[in-house]
């Protein structure tokens, strides 16, 4: 029993502060908006460079570092900046989900 509560422990934390549409982007012809709202203050960002763009969405499934080009490396390091990009080992992954619907109701986002 004891051994259970210790693997669970560390994600407790997690889903305390876990709520739906935390941090979430959406597609538009050209831009991705992003909200984050997992630190204190919500933040709001939107992509419309062609890399970032390339980037954050080639992120979405692992992506690994070694195979990176200049430019990306430098959107990967933008993105990682603003905590929207993870690195594990050599791989590379975009935090943000893709919100395709709005939900209903829409004031749980």
């Amino acid at each position: 029993m004891a051994a259970e509560q210790d693997r669970r422990a560390p994600a407790e934390p997690w889903e305390e502060a876990f709520r739906y549409g935390l941090c979430y982007f959406r597609r538009g012809p050209g831009f991705i908006t992003i909200k984050d709202a997992r630190a204190e203050n919500d933040i709001h960002l939107t992509l419309d460079h062609p890399d970032l763009i390339a980037t954050f969405m080639a992120g979405r499934t692992p992506l690994p570092a070694e195979q990176l080009t200049a430019t990306q490396r430098e959107a990967v390091r933008l993105l990682t900046a603003e905590n929207l990009m993870y690195r594990v080992g050599d791989l590379l992954l975009t935090l943000p989900t893709h919100m395709r619907r709005w939900p209903v109701p829409f004031s749980a986002v």
